[in-house]
């Protein structure tokens, strides 16, 4: 019996230590771990990572507009905060904190993240210097978005010099920005500028002088086209894109340097186009061998030619890219050519006669037309088409010499309609189908002798 009764002790005794075990909470750890809480940002922000390990949830805030966090909330277990520091357009440090905090683990965590002042090299991207006739600032004549982000912070003109701070780094300087200022002289471009726009500096007057920066990537149309006392330019090697004509229309320019430039700084060659041409002091233009087409405007109002020479191997002379050199008294033609656009030749007064190549298949709109002195034209046979004004305004063309057999089809007013007495001249097999053609039936039919 006494054993029984302490058996029974036993087992009571045990299930009483069980059940004070059972009741017993288990033991859990708290903690919120970061791997850093220190972030030094330099001036241009960035993103960042940090690794987190929490026994909880928790969420993330920051004190700052300039700091922004991605991850603002995770739960227990290893994560990440992943945030984002903007650039920063202050001359001096700035500092900020995000705060982490797991209310459940009633733990807070703080990061500081200290961003650097703008560098140097930054404050000096945001100064357009610039310099004027008159000692008084300029601004860009386009109200809207020139720079492409940027705006102007302060304008101030002393000690003969202009200086333009911009809120942030110039890349862009846009559409007709610095274009037909009177008093514009010169200007030096920041080393930030990737893109010179479309016709940003065209028709100043009395600007002799541009200074293009190492890094600049693409010269826009007419960026710099008609500004009379432009004397030189150089081109930076980082130079990859040219819009048309950029340096159209500069009478005064003497020389180019830098990429792309051959034939003793009058010529700028790119992708075997020539696009630019320096004119001063020149009668006589020697396009460079290898050159296999002329683009738009390039020699446009070039006044002082008198003669020029093109390269065998050319195929096409763009639209204008002659038009109104006035002195021009001779042009001879390649056989490789096949295409002149329209107005490529309109304006040269002082041409006499024109024999044009013989693979030449259409005579462009106002090709040859106000050529007041123009007397003969010799059309090779593979010309299948004369378009309106070709020949318009050219009282003293007498002669033309057309050795199509199929009369080629004309537009309105082909001949400008002021040549009644022009003897055309055919091949002798092909006169009565001129003589019936339109365009062709009202002026003298000849047989080529």
């Amino acid at each position: 019996m006494k054993r029984v009764f302490l058996a029974l002790i036993g087992a009571f005794a045990a299930l009483a230590l069980n059940t004070a075990c059972e009741e017993k909470p288990p033991v859990i750890e708290m903690y919120l771990d970061l791997d850093t809480q220190k972030v030094e940002a330099s001036d241009l922000g960035g993103n960042f990572d940090i690794l987190l390990s929490a026994s909880h949830d928790w969420t993330a805030t920051t004190d700052s507009e300039w700091v922004t966090i991605k991850t603002k909330s995770g739960l227990a277990g290893k994560r990440i905060i992943r945030f984002s520091v903007e650039k920063t357009q202050l001359e001096r440090i700035r500092t900020a904190k995000i705060v982490v905090n797991s209310e459940l683990a009633s733990i807070t965590k703080e990061i500081s993240i200290t961003q650097a002042a703008m560098s140097a090299e930054r404050i000096a991207n945001c100064k357009i210097y610039y310099t004027t006739t008159d000692g008084k600032t300029i601004k860009p004549i386009n109200p809207y978005n020139v720079f492409n982000g940027p705006t102007i912070a302060s304008n101030t003109y002393s000690k003969g010099q202009g200086v333009m701070v911009l809120t942030d780094e110039v890349v862009e300087i846009g559409t007709f920005a610095f274009s037909e200022i009177e008093t514009l002289v010169s200007m030096k471009l920041p080393k930030s500028v990737k893109v010179v726009g479309y016709n940003t500096f065209l028709g100043n007057p009395n600007m002799t002088s541009i200074e293009l920066n190492e890094g600049l990537e693409t010269i826009d149309v007419m960026a710099f086209a008609r500004n009379p006392k432009l004397t030189e330019v150089k081109i930076p090697q980082s130079v990859k894109k040219f819009g048309m004509a950029p340096f159209a229309m500069c009478p005064a320019l003497e020389r180019m340097e830098g990429k792309y430039v051959v034939g003793d700084g009058r010529f700028l060659v790119f992708n075997k186009e020539l696009i630019a041409f320096a004119p001063a002091g020149l009668t006589e233009c020697i396009i460079p061998e290898g050159v296999v087409s002329i683009q738009q405007e390039v020699l446009k109002e070039c006044r002082e030619l008198t003669s020029v020479k093109l390269p065998e191997g050319l195929t096409s002379i763009g639209v204008s890219s002659l038009r109104n050199c006035e002195s021009l008294r001779e042009i001879e033609f390649p056989t490789t050519v096949t295409m002149i656009d329209m107005g490529a030749f309109y304006g040269c007064k002082s041409l006499t006669e024109v024999k044009l190549p013989e693979n030449l298949t259409t005579i462009t709109d106002y090709l040859f037309g106000n050529c007041t002195s123009l007397a003969e034209v010799e059309i090779g046979a593979k010309v299948t088409k004369i378009e309106g004004d070709a020949f318009a305004e050219c009282p003293a063309l007498k002669t033309m010499i057309c050795h199509a057999t199929t009369p080629p089809t004309t537009g309105w007013n082909f001949l400008g309609g002021e040549n009644a007495d022009l003897v055309v001249k055919v091949p002798a097999e092909s006169v009565n189908a001129y003589k019936a053609a339109e365009g062709w039936k009202e002026y003298n039919i000849e047989a080529i002798e």
